[in-house]
């Protein structure tokens, strides 16, 4: 399917310039240089150069394909403002886009678009080893390669493309480490500079401890989209190694910088059933903020601010505990279940708490596990029966059948 779809766009866009670009060149390269493993064409990102005068555009090719493999699309969805479209033919996703070029107007914030070449479209991408492109032009496939990808891949490098690469988007640091890990590369020695120069430096107008909702894109949405995607990733631990050994966690939180506890808190975390970003910002000094920045789902933050109430309330007990005749050391399961469940805390926020080394831990782990799965003996519906009034009582008294039978269980 998807040679055929190439040589439908030969056909289609025989007057102008296009050119396959991003991962797919990339990955053909280290297949034809280094034998890596090639798994064909899932995905393609096609650049298409035109001309200003022209009326034709990457809609109306993406109107041509919808109307030509009419029975095998199912996406067409067209943004406008950067000039793209993204679809879905028979499988295989397929992004067309106008060749541009981009300006950011300041570091960190959205780049302003201009239309432009191919030479200018290959300029303003991440890394050299994304930056080159198979151009088809009168007939035949060419490699187009201006920023040394090619030297580079066979280097083991990962190169920015200009001196404010970091600056202008600090998520490319990210998406570095993340193809770091992929393939075995690490930054070369102009790119390193750049990268632990740019994070000391801190070019941005916002800085840590600023309101996060005045934080550029690249610290906060686009930012946590981009972790997200490493967090996803088979070697996500490499990756956060090489951005800790280049500074760039300091984009998160400067408690990150130094703590090297996140591997462990981020396996317990899926392990548990939690996002692998949310175990990662709990290292940080203001897990709230840092969550609120890079705008986490809304029920993530809420378990965060019942952590930190489910930690102080530990620690007053631990205060209260030369006060009270039985020590937090010796609480059956029916008080943990009772000054847990009570609370009406989330499963996550405990979950929270285990990761982060909060003691006791066994107690928490076992009603986590176990505990607040067991049921109890009676129903609503038998207590009912025997005449108890339905009403806040007849919760009550189940919850105490429940927590009393988990005494017994245990």
């Amino acid at each position: 399917m998807s040679q055929g779809l190439l040589r439908k766009l030969e056909g289609m866009t025989s007057n102008m310039r296009m050119a396959l670009v991003g991962g797919v060149v990339r990955d053909w390269l280290l297949h034809r240089m280094h034998r890596d493993p090639w798994n064909g064409l899932r995905d393609l990102d096609l650049s298409i150069e035109t001309q200003t005068v022209s009326k034709f555009n990457v809609s109306c090719l993406a109107q041509e394909l919808s109307n030509y493999y009419y029975r095998e699309v199912t996406l067409c969805q067209y943004y406008e403002q950067y000039g793209s479209v993204e679809m879905n033919i028979s499988g295989i996703s397929i992004d067309l886009t106008t060749a541009r070029q981009e300006y950011y107007p300041s570091p960190g914030f959205n780049p302003i678009v201009d239309f432009n070449t191919l030479e200018s479209d290959l300029a303003r991408r991440d890394l050299s080893l994304n930056a080159m492109a198979l151009v088809f032009e009168k007939g035949h496939w060419e490699l187009l390669d201006l920023h040394g990808g090619q030297s580079d891949l066979a280097m083991g490098w990962l190169e920015f493309l200009s001196e404010t690469s970091v600056a202008d988007d600090p998520t490319r640091l990210v998406r570095a480490a993340r193809y770091g890990a992929k393939f075995g590369m690490i930054l070369g020695p102009n790119s390193f500079k750049q990268a632990t120069t740019t994070t000391a430096l801190w070019p941005w107008s916002w800085r840590l401890g600023d309101p996060f909702e005045k934080a550029p894109p690249s610290l906060s949405t686009r930012l946590r989209m981009e972790l997200e995607s490493l967090l996803e990733c088979k070697g996500w631990d490499s990756a956060l190694q090489l951005l800790q050994k280049w500074g760039a966690l300091k984009l998160l939180d400067l408690n990150l910088l130094s703590n090297n506890n996140w591997r462990l808190r981020i396996v317990w975390g899926e392990r548990l059933g939690l996002p692998p970003l949310l175990a990662l910002i709990t290292i940080a000094n203001n897990p709230i903020d840092l969550a609120c920045r890079l705008q986490i789902p809304k029920n993530q933050i809420h378990w965060l601010k019942e952590f930190i109430e489910f930690h102080q309330f530990l620690i007053g007990i631990r205060t209260k505990n030369s006060f009270s005749k039985i020590p937090i050391s010796q609480w059956p399961p029916s008080r943990w279940c009772r000054e847990l469940e009570g609370r009406g805390w989330a499963p996550e926020t405990i979950v929270l708490g285990l990761i982060s080394g909060i003691q006791p831990r066994k107690p928490l782990l076992r009603w986590y596990l176990r505990w607040r799965h067991i049921n109890s003996p009676i129903t609503a519906g038998e207590l009912i029966q025997k005449g108890v009034t339905i009403g806040p009582d007849l919760g009550n008294y189940l919850r105490l059948l429940r927590w009393n039978w988990v005494d017994i269980k245990e």
